[in-house]
């Protein structure tokens, strides 16, 4: 689902348009990043310049497609080229560094530079819903692995 984005398009156009200091703020997952209204999102973000900051949460699971077969990016931040403006990555098991990205984007955006896209890369521990059973195409080795990079725990 990526039609969020098209609505927080709309009201960082609004803030725009009523020179309002504020931030339209759209958060997404990494296969929300494969939909056309995601890209037209960024088309539109990008030639109107808006005071918008995409958060792609990139934890390498379009529920139950491996990131790798989702899109042949390099990354997910990449896809910002394509609205002509800034896409980063960070790490997104670590808490001070999203909220770094977070702010300065946001400060960005305020003092009019125009919108970001923010790929935080993490790893989805669990089913994507409550009808997923995602240990039928999770590798186990995985799951291990990850949560030894989990912040909570």
């Amino acid at each position: 689902m990526a039609s969020q984005n098209l609505h927080a398009t709309g009201a960082a156009y609004a803030f725009k348009y009523r020179k309002e200091p504020r931030v339209a703020v759209t958060t997404l997952g990494e296969g929300a990043s494969s939909k056309g209204d995601f890209y037209e999102a960024l088309n539109l973000a990008g030639a109107w310049n808006l005071p918008l900051v995409f958060v792609v949460n990139n934890n390498q699971w379009a529920i139950s497609v491996p990131r790798a077969k989702q899109s042949s990016c390099e990354t997910l931040a990449q896809k910002a080229i394509a609205g002509g403006f800034e896409g980063m990555q960070v790490d997104g098991n670590d808490v001070i560094a999203v909220r770094y990205a977070v702010a300065q984007a946001l400060d960005k955006a305020r003092q009019g530079g125009g919108p970001t896209l923010i790929e935080a890369i993490t790893f989805r521990l669990c089913d994507h819903t409550t009808a997923d059973d995602a240990s039928r195409y999770t590798p186990p080795e995985e799951i291990k692995s990850a949560w030894q990079e989990e912040p909570i725990a």
